[in-house]
């Protein structure tokens, strides 16, 4: 019975003292990889493994940045400028992680890289559902940040542009033998990083590629923004402004606008200006999207494109 008794509790004390370094090292992996990759290393060997050698998988990507952040860090102390980053950080990322079962990629300075399918899938509508819930809720985490901070005089304003695509990637081990990283690169990736950039040239905060848009216009409310052609690729891609969710209802003028997008691309240049010019009036306080198409209907009623133009609009910046 002693033998018995001793050996029992010998094996169940290895075995707490087991789960405890665990959930140390787990809790510790959590503060510098995000909590899905920290649950691969520790407990999915078999998705370790495979991420070694480096699978095909389909992912949505969303890309964060903060506008002007160079600016930023030549006019603030670093103290303060840190601080802030870390309150910033933390807002975003609990919405990624927490709220909508993401995997922080990585911080690339000020700018945040996220994905959803690279570690875990719910399914591909599932997981681009769930990535622009996050960049939506950004929006308004963003404002109260702001406001918050408004009578801070260690704090500024910030302003962010996000882009979301979804698209094959490499998802794998990368790096050297000194330090790995799990992570995911390729064409996927890259087209949700033009398109962050993108946001500015179009003066809105959120840019949806055309795959993520298929998958979720059922639960989203989308504005056309630009048939675009991004550098380095040769299609062009249908990007998208995020308006909200279908809880709201989308406004008025959204349908005028659409069908004057069609007319422009079917070279009506003259019906579809009307259009922009009657959609930009009922929009309070003016639109860009709406301005910007109208130039370019003034410009090619003067001087026709092309008999091969296909609408598209090539971006040269990245």
């Amino acid at each position: 019975f002693c033998l018995v008794a001793t050996g029992s509790f010998g094996i169940i004390f290895e075995y707490a003292l087991e789960q405890i370094e665990r959930q140390r090292y787990r809790h510790l992996l959590d503060r510098y990889v995000s909590k899905n990759v920290a649950k691969v290393i520790l407990s999915d060997r078999r998705s370790l493994e495979e991420s070694m050698r480096g699978i095909k998988k389909p992912v949505t990507i969303l890309f964060s940045d903060i506008r002007s952040f160079t600016t930023w860090t030549e006019q603030s102390d670093p103290d303060k400028l840190v601080a802030q980053l870390n309150e910033y950080f933390e807002e975003m990322v609990d919405l990624i992680q927490e709220k909508n079962s993401g995997t922080l990629q990585k911080f690339i300075g000020d700018a945040i890289m996220a994905a959803w399918g690279d570690t875990h899938t719910a399914g591909i509508d599932v997981d681009a559902r769930r990535a622009v819930t996050a960049a939506l809720a950004m929006r308004p985490a963003l404002a109260k940040l702001n406001q918050s901070w408004k009578n801070n005089p260690d704090r500024r304003t910030l302003a962010t542009g996000i882009g979301v695509n979804h698209g094959p990637v490499v998802n794998g081990n990368v790096g050297a033998k000194q330090r790995m990283e799990l992570t995911v690169l390729g064409d996927g990736v890259n087209l949700a990083a033009r398109l962050e950039s993108a946001t500015k040239q179009f003066h809105t905060d959120i840019l949806i590629g055309e795959e993520v848009e298929k998958l979720t216009r059922e639960h989203f409310i989308y504005r056309t923004v630009d048939l675009l052609t991004v550098k380095g690729k040769t299609k062009p891609v249908e990007v998208f402004a995020l308006m909200s969710d279908r809880s709201i209802a989308p406004p008025a003028w959204l349908e005028t606008y659409e069908i004057a997008v069609k007319m422009y691309r079917r070279r009506e240049f003259k019906e579809a200006a009307d259009r922009f010019e009657f959609t930009r009036q009922q929009i309070s306080g003016g639109d860009f999207l709406c301005e910007m198409y109208s130039s370019r209907c003034a410009a090619y009623q003067l001087s026709p494109p092309p008999p091969d133009w296909d609408g598209s609009f090539t971006l040269a910046e990245k």
